[in-house]
């Protein structure tokens, strides 16, 4: 198992969905740039993953990132995304906001950091 976790500052994406969504993206470009072709994307973003599993046939406005999406989906065997509640998410967002600050992007893999 390998685990990243992000934090990125956006300023210039029009809604939270759609910085979801760029985080989404960006994880699943980092498991394809490093070979895992069985890849789970959790995100606590009930919208993002309806979205997503609508496929191709979404009518989401930000329909080229979406497509983005989808054509990294073809390098993995397997690629499923799934709902978790961000009450149960605790880790990912302890991970994330490890930086100490929103305005610094920091981006994590592997094991857990002291003092998170």
């Amino acid at each position: 198992m390998v685990l990243f976790s992000a934090q990125f500052n956006v300023t210039r994406l029009g809604d939270p969905v759609q910085a979801e969504m760029k985080g989404i993206w960006f994880g699943l470009s980092l498991a394809v740039e490093r070979g895992f072709n069985h890849v789970v994307i959790e995100t606590d973003s009930l919208v993002a993953v309806s979205i997503l599993k609508e496929g191709e046939n979404s009518l989401w406005l930000g329909g080229a990132l979406l497509a983005d999406i989808f054509d990294l989906t073809r390098f993995c065997i397997d690629c499923k995304f799934v709902h978790v509640k961000r009450n149960d998410h605790t880790l990912a967002h302890r991970i994330a906001h490890w930086s100490g600050s929103p305005d610094r992007s920091l981006f994590w893999k592997g094991g857990i950091p002291v003092g998170v």
